[in-house]
Order: structure tokens, then C-alpha cells, then sequence
């Protein structure tokens, strides 16, 4: 790493970065700050849209009845830090009880012990559904009211987040690389490793639920702000205007 942050300023003439939060970390290793331009990443918003009937298909595969469903997309890894997600969700549970977790990715299945021991333990069995890793997360993504990511660290540009908003599923998100951004007004952002603060959030979110015309309001904003702001087209765009900098001699 150290190699390559002395070699960032001898052999590109440009270093894409996909977050603002990659760029500064980068830069803090070393990497030549002025060389770097942020091209965020893009979202097929064709694929990743509203669709009642994928909805409608998951719940009823997945049995989610009418309760609101919370959802985590991620991979069983210390990153994601499914365990404050738990311990946040025991605390709702205690506020309000008429709720479902679907919990989707590689490891979360009832395989994975660590995880169903932490269930068990704080008394969440009767609201946790693990499914492990799925090929059709457009209709999973729609198939949730809340979805919620609740890393510690180490994220950049957070793809589960955008591809949740572009189905019009509203956010909640630890502060971590560049959810904030993503999210902008349209959700929720609490701080890292700290269930309460998670916990606030997901009781706000499933009050306002409880408002439909809060909710549609909602929904629209987070899929507006994908659609207007993180499309592949523009991601295209940014991609081809790096190019075209570097072939008209502009500076970086």
C-alpha cells in the first residue's frame, strides 16, 4: 500500500475513486490527492425500480404476512456488524413488537450459529427470518418497508443503500463511508456500533410508516434521489469526462 501511494504520483495520470470517503482515506495513506477524481457508482434503475409484484411475490414465499418488514442485505462479516442490528431490534421489539427482519447474504442462514445464538439470546426468534444469499434482490429490495445497513466500517460506496432507495425502500444507515450522501433527507443516519441510536431510528421510521402519505412521500424521494443522482449513465459520464480531460491535456 505504501508502495502504491508513492507510485500514485509517478504513474497515473488520473485515480478514480468511487466515494468521497475512498478519496480521503486514500489520501491519508498517501495517495496523490491531486490526481483523484470521484466517479460514484451507478445503478441500472430499470432493474433496481418499484415493483409491486416482486413484492407481492417475496412476502408470499417468504410468509411476511402484513407485519413491517426490516431488512439487511449484507454478507455475514464483522464489517456489517449484524450484532448491534440485533441488539437495536431487541430494543424496538420492546417499543413495538409487530415487526419482521429478513436478514439476506452469504453466512445468513440458520447455519450460522453465532448469528441464531445472538437471536435466541436476545428473545428476537419470532421476528428474525435468515434466508442466506438470493439471485433476485430487486424483489427483495421491494419486498421490504425499511432497510437498514449497519456496518461499522470499511465502507466506500455502500450498493445495498442506493439499490434499496432506486426500488423506492427507504434507508437507515450507520455513517459510514459515503451512506450519508447517498441518503441525503430521504432516510435515517446514526452513528456506528451504537444499538440505541439505531434502535431511535428504526422506532421513527416505523411510526412514520404507520402514515401512508408520509410514506409514499418517502419512498418517491429515495428513488428520485438514485434516479437523479446515481444512474449508470452518469456514471458513464463521469468516466468519459475523466478520459476526456486526460486526452485534451486538461488538469486533474
Amino acid at each position: 500500500m505504501k508502495l502504491c501511494a508513492s507510485l500514485s504520483r509517478l504513474i497515473p495520470q488520473r485515480i478514480i475513486c468511487c466515494a468521497s470517503r475512498a478519496a480521503e482515506v486514500h489520501a491519508d495513506l498517501g495517495y496523490d490527492l491531486d490526481r483523484m477524481k470521484i466517479v460514484y457508482n451507478g445503478y441500472d434503475i430499470e432493474e433496481f425500480r418499484p415493483s409491486p409484484e416482486g413484492r407481492a411475490a417475496v412476502r408470499a414465499e417468504l410468509n411476511l404476512g402484513a407485519s413491517p418488514v426490516i431488512g439487511c442485505v449484507a454478507r455475514f462479516d464483522a464489517q456489517k456488524d449484524h450484532a448491534t442490528l440485533l441488539e437495536a431490534l431487541s430494543i424496538v421489539a420492546r417499543q413495538n413488537p409487530a415487526f419482521k427482519c429478513l436478514l439476506v447474504g452469504r453466512g445468513m442462514d440458520r447455519a450460522n450459529t453465532k448469528l441464531t445464538d445472538q437471536v435466541n439470546q436476545l428473545g428476537l426468534s419470532e421476528h428474525m427470518l435468515a434466508v442466506g444469499e438470493r439471485s433476485d434482490i430487486p424483489a427483495v429490495m421491494n419486498a421490504l418497508d425499511i432497510h437498514i445497513l449497519s456496518s461499522a466500517f470499511g465502507e466506500a460506496f455502500p450498493n445495498a443503500v442506493a439499490e434499496a432507495m432506486a426500488c423506492g425502500t427507504p434507508c437507515i444507515a450507520t455513517d459510514v463511508g459515503d451512506a450519508s450522501l447517498i441518503i441525503g433527507q430521504t432516510g435515517w443516519i446514526c452513528e456506528p456500533r451504537n444499538p440505541n441510536a439505531m434502535a431511535s431510528a428504526l422506532v421513527d421510521a416505523l411510526d412514520q410508516l404507520n402514515d401512508a402519505e408520509t410514506w409514499r412521500t418517502r419512498k418517491a424521494d429515495a428513488r428520485a434521489r438514485i434516479v437523479n443522482n446515481f444512474t449508470i449513465d452518469q456514471m458513464v459520464s463521469g468516466f468519459t469526462g475523466v478520459w476526456d480531460d486526460m486526452m485534451t491535456g486538461r488538469p486533474a
